[in-house]
């Protein structure tokens, strides 16, 4: 999942203004970071997928200084995408009406 569809996600469920919707996403993926539900990382051509190994806070404030830098609203492999873990996929597996 890239940050386009948790920010088109966000959009739709808080029609706030832009900066309010923004530190939503970024709090949502700091608690699923955090909780280890999800890895963050980006798409090499040359390297394939590399997720960052990396504290959750350099994380977010990476997403949210690359998500700045845009020159509009993030779109498909822009900044960031993420990947459950095993413990995201049990705990999914476990809340079927997710």
């Amino acid at each position: 999942m890239g940050l386009w569809e948790v920010w088109r996600v966000v959009k739709r469920l808080r029609p706030l203004p832009v900066e309010v919707q923004r530190r939503e996403a970024l709090c949502a993926l700091k608690d699923l970071l955090d909780g280890g539900f999800i890895k963050a990382g980006q798409y090499s051509p040359s390297k394939g997928w590399v997720w960052w190994d990396i504290p959750t806070e350099e994380i977010i404030t990476k997403i949210e200084r690359d998500w700045q830098a845009l020159a509009g609203e993030p779109d498909l492999g822009d900044v960031a995408s993420f990947t459950s873990t095993p413990l995201g996929e049990k705990f999914v597996e476990g809340h079927p009406a997710l």
